[in-house]
């Protein structure tokens, strides 16, 4: 994270084990607590769906068994440097 509390892009960038698909969690099926896991390790931001649309990319509800708001982001490819930082640009942090 940015000295201000604000993400990276390194925030929103794929790596390798993603396969091309960001995980994330639906905020209207969830609560900022169950999402953070641990807040003593991570920081949690949100992000309008609307701006990852705006930036050409695709979101599917995803759920697995042991989250069931879990959902991804699609149409990233794992060397772009643009979109994840247009991203982190987009997001907001949530404070626990």
């Amino acid at each position: 994270m940015n000295p201000d509390g604000s993400a990276t892009s390194r925030t929103f960038a794929l790596r390798a084990k993603d396969e091309g698909r960001l995980s994330v969690d639906a905020a209207s099926m969830t609560n900022p607590l169950t999402s953070i896991g641990d807040a003593s390790r991570f920081a949690l931001y949100e992000i309008q769906n609307l701006a990852i649309i705006r930036l050409g990319l695709s979101t599917f509800h995803e759920p697995l068994p042991t989250n069931p708001a879990h959902a991804v982001i699609i149409g990233m490819n794992i060397d772009d440097e643009i979109i994840p930082g247009r991203l982190a640009r987009a997001s907001r942090r949530v404070f626990l």
